[in-house]
C-alpha cells in the first residue's frame, strides 16, 4: 500500500508539475511578447524623435523662407511706391508739355494769321492784261478805277 501510496503521491506530484511546466511556458511567452512590444516601443521612439527633428528642421527652414518673402515683399513694396510716385511726376510733365504745345499751336495759328493778313494787304494788285481788260464789264476793272481816278 505504502507503494500505492507512493505511486499516488507520484502521480499527483507529476499531474501537478505539469501545470507549473504549462504555467511556466505561459508566462515565458509573455516574457517574450513583453520584450518584443518593448523592442517595439524603443523603435516608435526613436522615429518619433527622428520625426520630431526632421519637424523642427522644417519649421526652422519655414521660418527663414518667410522671413526672406517678408523681406522680398518690403522690398517690392518700396519699388511700387518709388515707381508710383515716378509714374505720377512723368505723367504731371507730360501734361505740362500738352499745355505747352496746345499754346505753341495756337501762337502758331495767331502768326500765320497774321502773316496771312500782311500778305494780303502788302500785295500788289493783280496786273492785268489787255485781254483781262476786256473780259472785266466796264467801270469794275482797274482801268475803270484809274479813270474814275482821273477824272
Amino acid at each position: 500500500m505504502i507503494r500505492r501510496l507512493t505511486g499516488a503521491v507520484l502521480l499527483l506530484s507529476l499531474a501537478a508539475a505539469a501545470p507549473v511546466r504549462a504555467a511556466s511556458r505561459e508566462q515565458q511567452q509573455m516574457m517574450a511578447d513583453i520584450r518584443i512590444l518593448q523592442e517595439q516601443t524603443q523603435q516608435l521612439q526613436v522615429t518619433l524623435q527622428t520625426i520630431t527633428e526632421a519637424i523642427k528642421n522644417l519649421n526652422t527652414r519655414l521660418d527663414a523662407q518667410g522671413e526672406v518673402t517678408r523681406k522680398a515683399l518690403a522690398d517690392q513694396k518700396v519699388l511700387v511706391n518709388n515707381l508710383s510716385g515716378d509714374v505720377r511726376v512723368v505723367r504731371e510733365k507730360i501734361d505740362e508739355n500738352a499745355v505747352r504745345v496746345n499754346s505753341l499751336a495756337q501762337e502758331v495759328d495767331a502768326v500765320r494769321m497774321g502773316v496771312q493778313t500782311v500778305q494780303r494787304q502788302t500785295a500788289p494788285p493783280p496786273v492785268m492784261g489787255p485781254d483781262a481788260a476786256a473780259a472785266t464789264p466796264a467801270g469794275t476793272g482797274p482801268a475803270a478805277s484809274g479813270t474814275a481816278a482821273a477824272a
